[in-house]
C-alpha cells in the first residue's frame, strides 16, 4: 500500500524553530511590515522524537499561508507542551498571525 512511513528520530525542536524563524524573518522583511516571532515552551525537552522533515514541511506550509494573508503585524510560531509522562512529551505546534483570517462560513467548508 502507499502509506507514508514516518521517521521517528531525535531532533532539536529549538533548532527547528530557530531555523524557521530565520527563514521567515528574511522573507517577511522583504514583503513589508510583518514581524516573525517564535515561542517555545521552556518545559519542552531539548530533544524530541518524531519526523523532523515532515514537521518542518507542515510548519513551512502553515507559515507560507500566514505570510500570504498577513500584510502587517506578526506571525508567531508557537510550540507548547500539552502533556508529559516520565518518558514522553506531547507538544502542540501553532501558527498565529494577525492576517485577515477566514470567514466563519468558509471555515465550515474547510474543516468538515
Amino acid at each position: 500500500s502507499n502509506k507514508a512511513v514516518l521517521e521517528v528520530v531525535p531532533f532539536d525542536v529549538r533548532r527547528l524553530a530557530k531555523s524557521l524563524n530565520k527563514q521567515y524573518s528574511i522573507l517577511l522583511a522583504k514583503l513589508g511590515n510583518v514581524e516573525m516571532r517564535t515561542s517555545v515552551d521552556p518545559d519542552i525537552d531539548q530533544l524530541l522524537k518524531g519526523d523532523p522533515a515532515r514537521i518542518n514541511q507542515i510548519l513551512l506550509n502553515f507559515l507560507s499561508n500566514a505570510a500570504k494573508f498577513t500584510q502587517e503585524g506578526s506571525i508567531t510560531l508557537k510550540i507548547e507542551l500539552v502533556s508529559q509522562t516520565a518518558v514522553s512529551q506531547c507538544v502542540k505546534f501553532s501558527c498565529i498571525d494577525t492576517g485577515v483570517g477566514i470567514a466563519p462560513e468558509d471555515q465550515q467548508k474547510l474543516f468538515q
